[in-house]
C-alpha cells in the first residue's frame, strides 16, 4: 500500500470517532478503496442505542442524499475521459440488463444496434 495511503487510512479511524464524539453520533461504517480492493472497511459505534448492540460493517444503513455527491463527481468524471455529454439521456449510459422487461418503457431503444 501506497504511504499516502496508509497514512490515509490510519487517520480516518481516529477522525471518524472523533467527528463521533462531538457530534453525538450513536454509529458510523466506512469503506475506503483503492483501485477496485477495499483497503478499510471498519464501522464505529452502535447499530441499536436501547441495547448497545456493537454496528459492524455489515449493516445497512440509509445513505439518503449523500449518494447525490456520489454520482455527480462519477458523472464528471465519465464526462472527462468523453464517455458521455452532460446533455446526454440518462437511459444512454445506463444498460437495461438489470431493468426487468415488463418494466421498460416500448420506447426504450438505448441498446438496440438497428434502427426500430
Amino acid at each position: 500500500m501506497d504511504a499516502w495511503l496508509k497514512a490515509a487510512a490510519d487517520y480516518i479511524p481516529r477522525w471518524l470517532e472523533y467527528q463521533m464524539r462531538q457530534s453525538g453520533q450513536p454509529g458510523c461504517v466506512v469503506a475506503l478503496a483503492h483501485k477496485g480492493r477495499v483497503v478499510l472497511e471498519k464501522a464505529f459505534g452502535v447499530a441499536d442505542v436501547a441495547t448497545g448492540r456493537a454496528l459492524t460493517p455489515r449493516h445497512r444503513l440509509r445513505v439518503a442524499s449523500h449518494s447525490k455527491t456520489f454520482t455527480a463527481v462519477g458523472v464528471m468524471k465519465l464526462r472527462e475521459a468523453g464517455l458521455l455529454r452532460l446533455d446526454d439521456p440518462a437511459g444512454r449510459a445506463t444498460s437495461t440488463a438489470c431493468i426487468p422487461a415488463w418494466r421498460r418503457p416500448h420506447s426504450h431503444n438505448c441498446c438496440r444496434t438497428a434502427p426500430a
